[in-house]
């Protein structure tokens, strides 16, 4: 990945859109199972169902499409009314970098 490269993740119902404006705020939401964007990346919410990820300084970096990742329970990501349980979803990576 290169510096100023995005990923969008979709989510399928709308969400209460924790905190992610910094890479502790990401780190604390997402586990990347051992891999990184980086040295520094940031988040911002496009809207309840989009997160957008941005790679700030790529140094180090080494995720690659079809690496696995997982929303912590502990980033407290539920539905937009509070009151689902904490997602713990996973995606796939996907596209071309």
């Amino acid at each position: 990945m290169d510096n100023g490269d995005k990923i969008i993740i979709l989510f399928d119902v709308d969400t209460n859109q924790p905190l992610v404006d910094s890479k502790a705020t990401v780190d604390a939401l997402i586990d990347f199972q051992g891999k990184s964007f980086g040295t520094d990346y940031s988040g911002s919410w496009d809207d309840l169902r989009t997160l957008t990820i941005t790679v700030i300084d790529n140094a180090g970096g080494n995720l690659a499409p079809m690496d696995v990742f997982y929303i912590k329970a502990g980033g407290n990501l539920r539905t937009a009314d509070g009151l689902s349980q904490p997602s713990t979803a996973g995606w796939t990576i996907g596209g071309s970098f």
